[in-house]
């Protein structure tokens, strides 16, 4: 229907494509239109269709070294999105990682200081991870998945966006990478350096895609290195703190102190942010433990709260 081909149309950008065509046509005048529009055509897609250049794969490659070699967490996440931003030479990049816990996607961008919380199936990037299609988006504003909330609570213009999904060796989506508003190359740079970055950023091209498509196989290495990594030292810190709370119960420490240290290590026991362990005291009736905070008791009534 007639609204669908208006989605359409404004999506894929189909009126300027149409508008740089005809414009190419009537500038070149040639005798034969259709034969020239047929030359054209084949000629933009052999242009398309090119192979990464020799300098692309070397940036490329560097780039992956770099990013493979972290295997601390934070540390992982910060490589990915700085060398993407050099390797597609955009303004930002946003890393989605699914939270499978909390069903969620955790974002980290260049431009957050600490990683937020995104509902699946939220926006350009949910709509990546629930197909695992990629998406090359010329201006957002045209699309009907975009999010303009983020630009009218901040002012930053989001023109063109490019999404890959992560997927992993079975094909299961583990986040999303998305690079936002490429920037046009020196040559093209010329009079708009003063322009915010929005009204200067350019489509990426279909090289882009496929640096990124490639860059995303070793981020998923990346990312599960990390995680082993995230594994082994959870495993490392609850092993100590059992240890330390054996030693403790058998050292004469008394129950004060005995509490105190059983409750310091729980939480890395049960990898939780915080426990509380209670003894029965019958001769008041009361529920009673040691605040790991000021070393001060803490009393309760038997029956009382979820501890009761």
């Amino acid at each position: 229907d007639k609204a669908a081909l208006d989605v359409y149309v404004k999506q894929q950008g189909v009126s300027g494509a149409v508008e740089e065509v005809v414009q190419a046509l009537l500038t070149a005048r040639p005798a034969d239109p259709r034969r020239w529009l047929l030359e054209h055509l084949e000629s933009e897609l052999s242009t398309q269709s090119q192979e990464i250049s020799e300098s692309e794969l070397h940036r490329l490659f560097t780039a992956t070294r770099k990013i493979t070699s972290e295997i601390v967490p934070r540390d992982a996440i910060e490589s990915v999105i700085r060398e993407t931003i050099t390797l597609l030479h955009c303004d930002r990049v946003s890393l989605f990682v699914v939270d499978k816990k909390m069903s969620m996607l955790r974002l980290y961008a260049s431009n957050l200081s600490t990683p937020i919380m995104v509902p699946l199936g939220h926006g350009i990037v949910g709509r990546v991870f629930d197909t695992k299609d990629k998406v090359n988006i010329p201006d957002c504003y045209s699309c009907p998945w975009f999010d303009k909330s983020f630009d009218s609570q901040t002012g930053y213009v989001t023109r063109s966006v490019l999404a890959v999904p992560i997927l992993d060796f079975e094909n299961v989506p583990l986040g999303v990478i998305q690079a936002i508003n490429k920037m046009p190359d020196d040559s093209t740079n010329e009079g708009t350096e003063g322009l915010p970055v929005g009204a200067r950023a350019v489509p990426f091209a279909r090289n882009d895609e496929k640096i990124l498509g490639h860059l995303t196989q070793h981020i998923c290495v990346a990312m599960r290195n990390s995680e082993l990594y995230r594994e082994a030292i959870s495993t490392s810190e609850r092993s100590h703190g059992l240890l330390n709370t054996i030693q403790s119960l058998s050292q004469d420490l008394g129950t004060q102190s005995m509490l105190f240290t059983i409750t310091m290590h729980a939480n890395k026991i049960v990898s939780c942010e915080r426990a509380t362990v209670f003894l029965v005291d019958d001769s008041t009736q009361q529920l009673w433990s040691v605040s790991t905070d000021t070393g001060q008791e803490i009393r309760i009534p038997k029956k009382a709260g979820i501890a009761g």
